[in-house]
């Protein structure tokens, strides 16, 4: 089930890994990060617990969450890191939770996608905290089912402030995993052995998605998005059923064992799911991988691999179904390449997105490439039909409308596929 809450937080989450920016000129040291926090009256909040969380690059091109804290607000409400907390540049993401236990709670996000000068451009985080309370519920599961092993998980958080349903969000998704399992005393909580389970610090107003998770039982999800004014119950119930499984061999292209590869199941439409969730695992030295814990339902198969690509495909997954011994053999793709250029001249364009996709109602991401100075592209995508779209334009450049978007058909048999060309037009 998809909802419009969980199109809303991939959106706000995509954004969280910032790809590296050269700095263009000198810039004095890091500064440090300083938070204050204030309750709902803008008053000052003595002795609040404060967690940072700071995106780091690395060095292969992807990126990290990296935790700080906690750190204690003092007599003004505000705290401040010890080393500075910037990576980048002046281009930073960071995430910050802070709470007084059992009263109060807030989060925040502070992003800049600029490059900043000096100490100076970056100011304090302010975190309003809002009442908090905690959120009561129980597990139903199968018989002999072992309840005291199941926990449970905020998938997301965010405090509704006013009309603002993403005031104060906290993401834990599997799309940021540096995030996925970060400050599990906080945000996770056992089951006791009668079912019943308590997750404390919860703001009075929230937007909550959460998961149970335990062995043999499928993932359950609940969230309240949906929810008559977005009410938090008394207490709520979880149901889990039995689990599916998902298991099998990894094959490069020329046949052999592919270890390390990374196989995603995300859940595309399973019934009370409310955010795509995803399963993944890690191939072994022999290829061999098994993903446990699926809820019924249709789940997107996606494989990573230095090897060779796997087109993303839809997989139908019944209850209790175990699927074993699958064998999933990569190809090795085809190189896709073009040029873009400024309408009504020659001149190249630097800098243009362009995404392709299966072209079906899914819509599934088969690559990405942006063009150089030469105003350029290259692209590996897996055999069969793709569609490129322009998802993102330089700046003085208008976003092309659908009917320029172009569907074509991948053929294995091709060692490339160049020749494409596509023309954006200036802002007028």
């Amino acid at each position: 089930m998809e909802t419009c809450c969980g199109s809303a937080l991939f959106l706000l989450i995509a954004s969280a890994c910032l790809p590296a920016q050269s700095v263009a000129k000198p810039r004095a040291p890091n500064p440090r990060v300083q938070v204050k926090c204030v309750d709902l009256s803008n008053k000052p909040i003595v002795g609040a617990e404060v967690h940072i969380w700071q995106y780091r690059p690395l060095p292969n091109g992807s990126g990290e969450m990296v935790a700080a804290g906690p750190f204690v607000t003092d007599a003004t409400g505000t705290t401040t890191t010890a080393i500075a907390l910037t990576h980048s540049g002046g281009r930073f993401d960071r995430w910050v939770y802070a709470r007084v236990p059992g009263k109060l709670v807030g989060a925040a996000r502070a992003l800049a996608l600029g490059i900043a000068t000096d100490a100076t451009d970056e100011k304090a985080i302010d975190v309003q905290l809002q009442p908090s309370r905690s959120l009561r519920g129980s597990i139903t599961a199968p018989e002999n089912s072992e309840l005291n092993k199941v926990r449970v998980r905020v998938i997301s958080l965010s405090g509704i402030v006013d009309d603002n349903l993403w005031a104060q969000s906290f993401p834990r998704q599997s799309s940021i995993t540096s995030l996925r399992n970060t400050y599990p005393e906080r945000f996770e909580c056992e089951v006791n052995a009668d079912g019943t389970f308590e997750l404390t610090d919860i703001p009075k107003r929230a937007l909550v998605y959460l998961a149970a998770e335990g062995p043999g039982l499928a993932q359950a999800q609940w969230f309240n998005a949906l929810l008559p004014d977005r009410t938090i119950p008394d207490s709520l119930s979880l149901t889990m059923q039995a689990e599916c499984i998902y298991a099998g061999t990894v094959l490069s292209p020329n046949g052999t064992p592919c270890s390390n590869a990374k196989i995603a199941l995300r859940i595309q439409r399973v019934p009370n799911a409310g955010v795509r969730e995803t399963f993944t695992a890690t191939c072994n030295a022999q290829g061999a991988f098994q993903l446990a814990g699926l809820p019924a339902g249709e789940l997107i198969l996606e494989v990573t691999s230095e090897a060779g690509l796997l087109r993303p495909t839809a997989l139908e997954l019944k209850p209790r179904q175990h699927l074993s011994k699958q064998t999933l053999r990569l190809e090795r793709g085809v190189t896709v390449s073009g040029i873009v250029t400024e309408q009504g001249s020659d001149k190249p364009v630097d800098g243009a997105g362009l995404a392709a996709v299966s072209g079906d109602e899914r819509n599934l991401p088969l690559g990405f490439a942006k063009t150089n100075a030469l105003g350029r592209f290259t692209m590996l995508l897996p055999s069969g039909p793709a569609r490129l779209y322009f998802s993102l334009v330089p700046k003085g450049f208008t976003h092309p409308s659908t009917p320029n978007q172009t569907v074509f058909e991948v053929d294995r048999d091709n060692v490339d596929m160049t020749g494409f060309a596509f023309e954006l037009s200036r802002k007028q």
